[in-house]
């Protein structure tokens, strides 16, 4: 039983209609809502059965503007 929680965790879905040598999952995506029987992901339902644990997302971090040296007060 997978337990997951919302806007923390991600989740890969099972595609319908697998073709030959490829991968049979499609995500990751971010789950919003969680009953005990399904998901909720942007758009959709998906019952427990269609899904598995998602790869967490890479963090990164992005400098946006240089450093600054605040004087010191006495």
């Amino acid at each position: 039983n997978l337990k997951v929680s919302p806007y923390e965790d991600h989740i890969c879905i099972k595609t319908w209609k697998p073709e030959p040598l490829q991968e049979h999952w499609e995500g990751p995506y971010l789950v919003l809502l969680t009953t005990r029987m399904a998901v909720k992901v942007e758009g959709i339902w998906i019952h427990c059965t269609q899904i598995k644990r998602g790869p967490d997302p890479e963090w990164a971090v992005e400098n946006t503007r240089p450093l600054k040296r605040i004087p010191d007060f006495k």
